[in-house]
């Protein structure tokens, strides 16, 4: 879980997309079986799951990965799109490093828990083993809720020591202790859910 949330915290460049300052923006941490693998449509009409592996080619500096497939699976018409940020890692990787952990980052800043609740409910869904989009528990979803502001990033860019300044004249905490403080709550809402796993 620790991984998952330092994982979370440098998915992207937050300090250019998120509020430095308020409550933050809506995060939502759930489990999903088949994060950061691939549907596979076979033969026979099914569908399967398959491990993204390391394919051997470079094509530049970075890797190139493919899907893992068997016999009796349809070769997939486009290219294979996994989540950007984790292109540098196989199936077996994530799992190693993250478990099944996954987290869906919508809404506006400072949205109210109760909007950003019902957006979650109309809109996250987690593939279940035969490719059925499910609806994520009400209960995960309120349990696994996070806002999220820039500092979670460990990078604050070239204006770090203006908004560190602001910070200072505000009375806010440093970038440091929001962080800190940021990635205990990331900590914190895993632990629910899984609390609420085992008690369910």
């Amino acid at each position: 879980m620790r991984s998952f949330a330092r994982f979370v915290s440098e998915d992207h460049s937050w300090y250019k997309k998120l509020p430095f300052g308020g409550e933050g923006e809506p995060f939502f941490l759930y489990l999903s079986p088949h994060v950061h693998e691939a549907a596979i449509e076979t033969v026979d009409g099914g569908r399967a799951w398959r491990a993204i592996v390391r394919d051997g080619k470079r094509e530049s500096i970075f890797a190139s990965y493919a899907i893992d497939l068997r016999d009796g699976d349809v070769p997939p018409d486009l290219p294979m799109s996994v989540d950007h940020y984790a292109e540098n890692m196989t199936t077996v990787d994530r799992h190693k490093y993250f478990g099944r952990w996954n987290y869906w980052n919508f809404g506006r800043p400072d949205q109210p828990r109760a909007n950003a609740l019902a957006s979650a409910a109309a809109g996250l869904r987690v593939p279940d083993d035969a490719g059925v989009d499910l609806v994520v528990p009400p209960e995960v979803l309120d349990l696994g809720l996070v806002y999220l502001r820039a500092t979670v990033s460990p990078r604050l860019g070239p204006e770090a020591a203006r908004f560190e300044a602001f910070r200072r004249e505000s009375g806010g905490p440093s970038a440091a202790d929001d962080r800190a403080s940021q990635l205990r709550e990331l900590l914190h809402a895993m632990r629910r859910v899984v609390g609420w796993v085992y008690e369910t």
